[in-house]
């Protein structure tokens, strides 16, 4: 290991320790750090040790990412010191296990990069959206571990959070959505951690539950289901009905002319993709903001994003169903191609809820087609939208792709477009869709995210949607690209 990155890892041991040392009074037991070459995941803990995949601890991560995971383990070694070999050691829902660890993960970084509670509320709660089964389901590993797992781990937390926080509040204290940084009010003495010194002391689960956090397992489902269907609606907008279109809000000094412009837009925005290309419905929030200091706000409030009260700008996450764009109505910080790209986002997020990889390459095809896709609809949208013309656009798409000399196929990874050129490559995937359109129509676009939904690999989406074979077509293209672009080809 470089001495750098043993250093990083020794100095992030120790601040870990420092931290739940001086926060819950723990006295540390003593853990052992390996860093093992052929961990399958990036860290896991048992009684009195921690290991760290090497390749994480030597990649070029930041330190705090190390320090983070670090700090996740680390609780697991608490949990397992806590709870020792009492009676009922072993016998936790694994939503506890696993979400008090990435909530006290989440008590770490906050404390050490300054940030709000509210931020990482939210955070967490967009993630915990994903997960569909209620809390209760999520006891045993099996389940748990269907989930994807960041989603399930981050339900855990808010789930941990809000105990926590009933905890804190006490019999006479009330806890509802609007409790969304109790952290930054309460004290937090480590209900959390009590939960588990019950269970050495002798008391089963079901009773620790109850001391520690003051209500039954069996309350606590039902509280927790009311606060969570509660949550959404307060945080973002379009969650409060049952329409599948976006929804405009706004804070601060926004006047109704541009609450109908932006409304305006959403609709031309929308009718583009639903009725020209039948990309399908995109349920979302806009937010304008009357100013930096509402943007900086209304981010951290509905994306859990932590921005400067300066600049002119726009932030947004297409991740359903708490997709969310919040922009600086103040200034002219978003384009309406913008706009329209971030819908279209949207939409693929909700047809493919969940990216994966596999050895660098995305689940959503190679990146010359997610590109080819996506830079038609961009394009024509600024056609429909009147900003250039068809006659504006080629000639330019021509020219950049002319100075790329690597075949379509070449350009699967993020890694292979940004070395060959993102520009030039997004210009000939241009040319790619328009070839793709001309042979199919403009709804075999998205009937290729369809074919993926449904569970085909993307070549037999590919296939299916526009009626050749990718290799073929990758063949075929590189002919008509000669034609089209000759200084290419040459």
């Amino acid at each position: 290991m470089p001495p750098e990155r043993e250093a990083n890892l020794r100095a992030g041991m120790a601040s870990v320790v420092m931290f739940f040392a001086e926060r819950y009074g723990i006295a540390p037991p003593e853990v052992s750090v390996v860093v093992d070459p052929d961990l399958w995941t990036i860290g896991v803990a048992s009684p009195g040790t921690i290991r760290i995949a090497a390749g994480f601890v030597e990649s070029e991560v930041l330190a705090e990412q190390v320090r983070g995971t670090l700090a996740h383990e680390y609780y697991h070694v608490l949990q397992f010191h806590l709870r020792q070999e009492g009676p009922g050691a072993g016998s936790s829902p694994v939503w506890i296990t696993e979400g008090a660890a990435t909530y006290a993960q989440d008590l770490y970084e906050r404390a050490q990069s300054g940030g709000t509670a509210e931020a990482v509320h939210v955070g967490r709660w967009r993630h915990s959206l994903g997960v569909a089964r209620p809390l209760r389901e999520l006891e045993s590993n099996g389940v748990f571990r269907e989930e994807p797992e960041s989603w399930a781990y981050s339900f855990g937390a808010l789930a941990v959070e809000w105990l926590s926080g009933h905890a804190e509040a006490g019999p006479d204290g009330e806890f509802g959505p609007e409790d969304v940084g109790w952290t930054d009010r309460l004290d937090d003495d480590g209900a959390h951690l009590d939960y588990y010194r019950l269970l050495a002391s002798g008391a089963d689960r079901q009773e620790a539950f109850a001391i520690a956090f003051g209500l039954s397992p069996h309350e606590f489902y039902a509280e927790f289901e009311a606060y969570r269907a509660e949550l959404g609606p307060r945080l973002l907008p379009h969650l409060a009905d049952e329409v599948d279109e976006p929804v405009v809000s706004w804070s601060g000094r926004v006047s109704d002319a541009t609450v109908s412009a932006a409304r305006a837009e959403l609709a031309r925005i929308d009718l583009f993709h639903g009725e020209r290309l039948e990309a399908g419905p995109a349920d979302y929030t806009v937010h304008l903001a009357g100013g930096p200091d509402e943007l900086a706000s209304a981010s951290r409030r509905m994306l859990g994003v932590e921005l400067p009260a300066s600049g002119c700008r726009w932030v947004s996450s297409a991740d359903p169903p708490a997709a969310a764009i919040v922009i600086d109505a103040s200034c002219r910080s978003l384009r309406t191609s913008d706009l329209a790209d971030f819908h279209r986002r949207a939409i693929i997020g909700r047809l493919l809820p969940v990216e994966r990889f596999f050895r660098g390459e995305s689940s959503r095809g190679p990146y010359w087609l997610q590109m080819a896709i996506d830079s038609y609809a961009t394009h024509h949208y600024e056609i429909v939208a009147g900003m250039r013309t068809l006659d504006e656009i080629r000639p330019e798409q021509v020219q950049l792709a002319s100075r790329l000399r690597q075949p379509l196929r070449t350009l699967v990874r993020a890694s292979d477009v940004l070395a060959a050129g993102y520009e030039e490559a997004r210009a000939l995937s241009f040319l790619a869709g328009e070839w793709l359109v001309d042979r199919a129509d403009e709804a075999s676009l998205f009937e290729f995210y369809r074919g993926l939904q449904s569970g085909a690999t993307w070549q037999e989406a590919f296939e299916a949607a526009f009626g050749i074979a990718a290799a073929d077509f990758l063949d075929a293209f590189e002919a008509y690209r000669g034609g089209v672009s000759p200084a290419a080809a040459s």
